[in-house]
């Protein structure tokens, strides 16, 4: 692609993407050599060229002198530099040559420089679309949780409401036989200080001992198993079932 081009009548460089083979003001078969071989080529007299006397576009328009330099930094072809003058042969003298291949070395480092900037720019928009894409998920799954946290909390509400209002007494324990919870039947049947406390802490050894391995039963096997103990609790006593 030609991406920016100008002419003696328009001397302000204009960029301008367009394919190779349809530009008007370059001879595609001397930059695709100079692409190929990665060397400067001068022309003193292209339509006297071995190499593009027969090229049509050197035939039809006169070329004459041509300065072909290809920009290369660190070994890598990021554009190549046509000048062409169709007035007079031997128009690109050694010491002109000499400035152009400077500045052509220049405008290499500076092409590479832009390359890596767009490339990381590039790197950088994908990793803040992956990132806000990432956080736009964990908004969802925050918003999510907060929902089914909101569920479970009002299940549990509604849970322990109906529990309070149960005309038998309910108690809930954990896998280490400590009471986590009793509902108001409870209370006033049994009185006491029962949450956060195991059985040995509630009642005799044997009671206790007996509670315990009943617990264990009903974990290991999943269901509750029917069993009663006769326990003393605040004086009297109770038949837990």
């Amino acid at each position: 692609f030609v991406v920016a081009q100008a002419n003696v009548h328009d001397p302000e460089a204009r960029l301008a993407l367009s394919p190779l083979t349809e530009s008007p003001l370059v001879c595609e078969a001397i930059v695709r050599y100079v692409m190929r071989s990665q060397q400067d080529l001068v022309l003193d007299d292209a339509s006297q060229s071995t190499l593009f006397q027969s090229d049509p576009r050197v035939a039809r328009q006169g070329v004459r002198s041509v300065l072909c330099l290809p920009l290369v930094s660190q070994h890598r072809l990021h554009g190549v530099l046509y000048l062409e003058n169709n007035l007079t042969p031997g128009a690109f003298v050694p010491e002109r040559s000499h400035v152009l291949k400077m500045l052509a070395a220049q405008a290499a480092i500076a092409l590479e420089n832009a390359q890596l900037y767009a490339s990381l720019e590039e790197r950088v928009a994908a990793r803040t679309a992956e990132l806000g894409s990432a956080n736009a998920r964990l908004e969802a799954e925050a918003a999510e949780r907060k929902l089914v946290e909101e569920k479970l909390s009002e299940s549990q509400e509604q849970f322990l409401t109906f529990m309070q209002l149960f005309p038998a007494p309910v108690f809930i324990k954990d896998a280490e036989s400590r009471t986590l919870y009793v509902n108001r039947s409870f209370e006033e049947y049994f009185g006491g200080d029962w949450l956060g406390r195991t059985p040995h802490e509630l009642f005799p050894p044997d009671v206790a001992g007996q509670m315990e391995a009943d617990d264990r039963a009903t974990l290991a096997v999943g269901t509750v198993e029917r069993s009663e103990i006769v326990a003393d609790t605040q004086g009297a006593l109770h038949i837990f079932q």
